[in-house]
């Protein structure tokens, strides 16, 4: 049942991407808050598969029970994800002064997703420097090919590479608990989320802060989100 939520969500994703293509900002919210829906239902499925479903190969019944705190804190990020979205999609609907503001408050939601993410798997494994170390490298990065390629960020500067530090932590540490433990299969279906999410808003930083965005890179941006979003929802069936 997990796999067919899987390609439900695959689905009204890819609808919502083609969509978006029209530039029609009321449907367009409407399939984007769908999409995103989608990954909280395969959420809602995949922990069913673990708790309920015991005709199911992932069911593990009360030995899944030490993982729930880890399994709400994915739920309250993937929620945060829903909000961040709606937020974001009203952009197209408000007068285009307004952007900056709508950009900062879909940042807060985000990057409160990616602080639940963060903690879900330090909660897996252990706090460790490394991950931190590799944050503040690729955030220097950021900040340096964001001054080269001419990124207008305005009142965005601190909060975005403040959210692009978060982003690099939770990959950090996926990367870390991947090798710490012995190349699992949710650690790397969790890994593979973390750096789409993290390609996914280095578009997105080309797209909301260059005085022209191209409508490749919109799609590019959707796909590689919608696709973290559904591994890290999916990620939780791999969790023993």
């Amino acid at each position: 049942m997990g796999f067919l939520f899987l390609g439900l969500a695959i689905i009204l994703a890819v609808v919502f991407i083609y969509a978006e293509t029209y530039q029609n900002p009321l449907l367009s919210m409407f399939l984007k808050a769908l999409a995103s829906f989608g990954f909280i239902t395969l959420w809602v499925v995949v922990l069913t598969e673990k708790l309920v479903n015991i005709d199911s190969a992932y069911y593990q019944g009360v030995l899944f029970h030490k993982y729930l705190p880890v399994a709400l804190l994915f739920g309250l990020a993937l929620c945060a994800g829903l909000i961040g979205d709606l937020i974001l999609a009203l952009r197209p609907l408000r007068p285009a002064t307004e952007n900056e503001s709508i950009i900062l408050a879909g940042i807060i939601p985000f990057f409160s997703g990616h602080v639940f993410y963060f903690s879900a798997l330090v909660m897996l494994n252990r706090f460790n420097w490394i991950p931190i170390l590799f944050t503040i490298i690729m955030t220097g990065i950021v900040f340096i090919m964001a001054k080269y390629m001419k990124l207008v960020w305005g009142r965005s500067l601190i909060p975005s590479l403040l959210y692009s530090a978060m982003i690099f932590l939770m990959i950090g540490q996926a990367f870390y608990n991947l090798i710490d433990q012995s190349f699992s299969g949710f650690n790397l279906v969790i890994l593979i989320g973390a750096i789409l999410f993290g390609v996914s808003d280095l578009i997105l930083s080309q797209i909301y802060f260059k005085p022209a965005g191209q409508q490749r890179m919109v799609i590019m941006n959707l796909a590689t989100y919608y696709a973290a979003q559904i591994a890290i929802a999916l990620s939780l069936l791999f969790l023993v």
